[in-house]
């Protein structure tokens, strides 16, 4: 989870959000709901967790390739 203001990690955010790892709140609002959603939900929090991880997994190292 994380805010609109992802500038210096906008390409990390997108793959994030692109496996299911990530969510991106435009508004703090929507924090309690999202959190809610995964407070209740045990399969929801594995499945982030587990997308979350694969992808830091598939691009570790990649700064150093630059």
């Amino acid at each position: 989870m994380f805010g609109k203001h992802m500038s210096n990690f906008e390409e990390e955010a997108k793959l994030l959000i692109k496996s299911g790892g990530g969510i991106q709140l435009q508004k703090e609002e929507e924090l309690y709901s999202v959190l809610k959603k995964f407070m209740l939900s045990p399969d929801l929090r594995q499945k982030a967790g587990e997308a979350a991880a694969e992808t830091v997994r598939q691009h570790r190292g990649q700064s150093y390739e630059i």
